[in-house]
């Protein structure tokens, strides 16, 4: 037997460093996968949220035509009734979401309007169905949506209901942190 003086064996690479390197290797795809689906996902949310919105402001449109068909057109119909019509307008826009409301007779001229009014809406053809469309603004979009208001069968004018929609921005701003914090957390 030849006599061997044997030494443990020892290692100099630093404990872990192979384990760091690994996981880096899947760590660091990982996390550049992750923000690209985040990258790619935030346009989506933004046009799903703002779709979603428009829907929500269309169907409330709706709702305060029909809640406001009767007494509007009764007071339309009545003769010098400029000061009641304004005054119902204004209590009406008190809502937060609600920027300016008008009102266009059959000619389709605009006969009443609330402050803050946008200049550059129209009013529609007369006996024209309902419309929507976006305005924006330095401030922020607006919706603007056009119902025909009709009473006793007899279609009267327009009612055109303009909605702030600086809320969406904000929510929208919201939404994105919110897809931003979900992904951090997923990554780490």
């Amino acid at each position: 037997m030849d006599p061997c003086i044997c030494y443990p064996r020892v290692d100099l690479r630093l404990e872990g460093t192979s384990t760091m390197r690994i996981s880096l290797r899947f760590i660091l795809p990982l996390a550049i996968a992750l923000t690209a689906i985040a990258y790619a996902v935030v346009p989506l949310v933004d046009r799903l949220t703002l779709n979603w919105f428009v829907r929500d402001l269309e169907i409330r449109a709706k709702l305060i035509t029909n809640a406001t068909q009767e007494p509007l057109g009764a007071l339309v119909r009545e003769p010098k009734a400029r000061q009641k019509v304004m005054s119902f307008f204004e209590r009406i826009v008190q809502d937060e979401r609600i920027y300016a409301l008008g009102f266009c007779d059959k000619a389709g001229k605009l006969a009443y309007a609330t402050r803050g009014f946008p200049e550059t809406v129209r009013c529609a053809a007369s006996g024209a169905q309902a419309h929507t469309a976006l305005l924006q603004r330095p401030d922020g979009p607006l919706h603007v949506s056009g119902h025909p208001v009709a009473l006793d069968g007899e279609t009267l004018g327009e009612l055109v209901i303009v909605h702030d929609m600086s809320f969406v921005q904000r929510r929208s701003e919201d939404t994105k942190r919110y897809i931003f914090y979900l992904f951090a957390t997923i990554a780490a």
